[in-house]
């Protein structure tokens, strides 16, 4: 889930409220809010919706929910140290048939970019383009075991751009070409 909050301009804001939004916001972390805390936001936002003119309310329920996240994150600040790698493989069979970025990849993990890249190397000992391209590659060697599917078929599933390219790779892979690694 998402929280977004609709901040004053940094000019139009008193100078310790701009320190802690600076303190708040200075760095990437992923933590995860409290029951307690997840309930206070859902009490707020409902509040600011049934009156979302009241500007005095707007900015007191922003203020509270400033205060919490910034007293939450001293305490409970931290930086995942391993990947959850079921989630991780459930999004990329889910998405098997389609390109997957580095981007989209660390999105499911809630992660930066860069973050993401460094603890999955890591943890795999290989970057997730690799870790991708041996998912297909796996699925692929699957398909051609147990099922009665057409080469082409096989690369659409598998999520190789087209029946060359899954040809190029598997051999490269396998060592022989996938229709003699069917027979």
């Amino acid at each position: 889930q998402l929280l977004i909050l609709n901040l004053p301009c940094e000019k139009d804001m008193a100078v310790d409220d701009r320190q802690r939004m600076n303190l708040l916001f200075s760095g990437n972390a992923y933590f995860q809010l409290d029951n307690q805390i997840q309930a206070l936001i859902q009490l707020l936002a409902l509040e600011v919706q049934d009156t979302p003119e009241d500007l005095l309310l707007s900015r007191a329920c922003s203020n509270t929910l400033i205060a919490l996240l910034q007293r939450h994150l001293h305490t409970n600040r931290f930086r995942p140290q391993r990947l959850n790698m079921e989630r991780l493989d459930a999004y990329i069979m889910e998405n098997i048939r389609v390109k997957i970025s580095i981007a989209q990849l660390a999105g499911c993990m809630f992660l930066c970019e860069s973050q993401f890249y460094s603890l999955f190397k890591k943890q795999t000992g290989m970057t997730p383009h690799q870790y991708v391209l041996q998912k297909r590659f796996t699925l692929a060697k699957e398909l051609l075991e147990n099922s009665a599917l057409s080469l082409g078929q096989i690369s659409d599933a598998a999520g190789f751009c087209n029946q060359s390219r899954f040809t190029h790779f598997f051999t490269k892979m396998q060592g022989i070409s996938p229709s003699k690694y069917r027979r």
